[in-house]
């Protein structure tokens, strides 16, 4: 569905994709969709064509993290990380993905190796860079708040310089000055938070009233200074070699866990915004494992190593301590399965298939009906021959004829009716041919008895 709307929407001439139309705003700023635009317009509309600027820029993303292990570490970590991204498969996931996530991603590498500048330029490019992030997606002042804090620590760490202070104060504002034609409708899109179920969850149990646009501006904001203090507090603590010892294998194997999590087909949500702080974890976890790789000493080290490891997990966990060099070969192996499945295994919405068999078996005389509405976008996507109909059951009861087609949505804890159209339709009419698909099934009903 989001991966049809960007080529529906992207379809629409500029002054539609720069315009806000509805009373709802659209939850994503147009320059991906304006962008998207002219590249199709060059490259057509094929599935291809439209996911190949997120499968280029995925690459891109690649040199990018090289570039900024480098710049922060050395060589070997670079590649290390560089590696790790290459076989990640949520990174594969929102490569293929017709969206802007991975250009987020771009984004965040691209301002985390212009922080690591101490020359004046740094500042237009930074501030460039922002104004580019703002533009194409809501998530970028939280993206930037928590890059900030991390930096803030690093740069104190690093001595404090006054010139790249300034850079890092200074962009900020200078990209939100050349936000302000798109500002208010993020303070729309930010107002419209009030209407999730986690926040209002949240503002139940903790009684506190909803918020403005402008106030989870300040909660961002606010949010930010306390991981910069946590991030402050905890540096030095951090640093110990007790620490380390227990804090490193913990945070590997989590990082290898995560990772062969990430083909289970749910939280999407969360994935989108993990995503684009990714490389930035993986750049972290290749310097923990050259950092103990270069500090272990001798093979009692380890072996007493692994023996913590597994009596902390209560896993046959030795692959991952018996040495660091193991450690490595053991997350790329994950890395590497996880991304298979995800090519192969992680089911994909099947609206092609559904959409031909449509085209090949219905009736011209037939009604498809389209369950829920907006599933349209999708099914208008790939050309159909019959027009889709939805909406509500006095408009289903009107175009039921003799003959209809039902693209019914399914999830794999959901079993029928999963629709208010189905379950009319399973009461009032005659059900007499399903195709199941992966998560859609089409259905024809029929007037009369059986």
């Amino acid at each position: 569905l989001d991966e049809a709307y960007s080529a529906m929407h992207s379809q629409q001439p500029q002054t539609v994709i720069w315009s806000r139309l509805g009373a709802r705003p659209e939850t994503h700023p147009p320059l991906y969709y304006s962008g998207l635009h002219y590249w199709m317009q060059a490259a057509g509309t094929s599935e291809t064509a439209v996911r190949l600027p997120s499968a280029l820029m995925s690459l891109i993303n690649m040199g990018l993290l090289y570039a900024l292990g480098r710049r922060l570490f050395d060589r070997r970590v670079a590649l290390l990380a560089t590696g790790l991204l290459a076989l990640s498969p949520l990174d594969l996931w929102y490569a293929q993905e017709a969206r802007m996530y991975v250009f987020m991603t771009g984004v965040a590498l691209l301002a985390a190796l212009l922080l690591t500048w101490q020359s004046w330029a740094a500042l237009p490019a930074l501030t460039a860079v922002l104004a580019l992030g703002l533009y194409l997606d809501y998530t970028l002042p939280p993206l930037w708040v928590a890059l900030s804090a991390v930096w803030l620590v690093y740069w104190r760490q690093s001595g404090g310089a006054r010139r790249p202070f300034l850079i890092w104060l200074l962009s900020a504002p200078a990209a939100w000055l050349l936000y302000q034609p798109w500002a208010p409708y993020f303070l729309d899109v930010l107002n419209e938070l009030n209407d999730i179920h986690f926040f209002i969850r949240l503002q139940e149990v903790t009684g506190l009233p909803p918020l403005s646009g402008a106030g989870y501006l300040l909660v961002m904001a606010l949010g930010g200074i306390g991981l910069a203090l946590a991030a402050a507090w905890a540096q030095p603590w951090l640093r110990q070699a007790r620490v380390q010892r227990w804090l490193t294998p913990l945070i590997i194997v989590g990082f290898a866990l995560l990772t062969a999590l990430m083909p289970i087909p749910r939280l999407y949500g969360v994935k989108r915004l993990l995503v684009q702080g990714w490389p930035l974890i993986i750049l972290l976890v290749a310097w923990l494992l050259e950092e103990k790789r270069g500090t272990q000493r001798g093979a009692e080290a380890t072996r007493r190593d692994a023996e913590l490891f597994i009596k902390i997990l209560r896993a046959p966990l030795r692959l991952l301590c018996v040495t660091m060099r193991s450690s490595l070969l053991t997350l790329l192996v994950v890395s590497l399965a996880a991304s298979l499945v995800t090519l192969v295994a992680v089911p994909k919405d099947d609206w092609r298939t559904a959409v031909a068999a449509l085209n090949a078996r219905a009736d011209e005389t037939a009604v498809v009906w389209i369950a829920p509405h907006w599933n349209q976008l999708a099914y208008r996507y790939y050309q159909p021959r019959i027009a889709p109909r939805s909406g509500d059951e006095a408009a289903l009861r009107q175009a039921a004829g003799e003959d209809l087609w039902l693209v019914a949505e399914r999830f794999p804890s959901q079993t029928p009716p999963t629709s208010p159209s189905e379950a009319w339709l399973d009461r009032e009419r005659r059900l007499v041919e399903t195709i199941p698909l992966v998560r859609l099934e089409l259905r024809r009903y029929v007037k009369g008895e059986e």
